[in-house]
C-alpha cells in the first residue's frame, strides 16, 4: 500500500468494475450525477456501500432471528422457572 506523504496516511487503491444497466437506469444516473454534481461513479459507489450494509444488517438480523427460535424453548423454560422469584 502506498502513502501519501502530505499526510502520512495510507493511499486507498481502488478497483475497476464494469457492468451494464439498462437505458432507464442509466437515464436516471445521468439525471441525478447533473442535479447533484456528484460522477456517476460516485452515485453508483454509494448506492453499492448502501447495498451492501443493508445485506449484511438483513443477514445479522435472519441469523439472530434463527437463533432466537432455536433457542425459544429454552427461553420459555427459563421464564417459567423465575416467574415466582419476584414474589419470594
Amino acid at each position: 500500500m502506498y502513502k501519501n506523504k502530505k499526510i502520512n496516511q495510507p493511499i486507498e487503491t481502488k478497483d475497476r468494475i464494469s457492468f451494464y444497466v439498462n437505458s432507464e437506469i442509466s437515464e436516471k444516473i445521468d439525471e441525478i450525477s447533473n442535479q447533484s454534481n456528484l460522477s456517476i461513479s460516485d452515485i453508483i459507489r454509494t448506492a453499492l456501500i448502501y447495498f451492501i450494509d443493508r445485506y449484511e444488517k438483513d443477514k445479522i438480523n435472519e441469523e439472530l432471528e434463527e437463533g432466537y427460535k432455536e433457542n425459544s424453548q429454552y427461553y420459555m423454560k427459563m421464564q417459567d422457572e423465575w416467574k415466582y422469584a419476584d414474589h419470594e
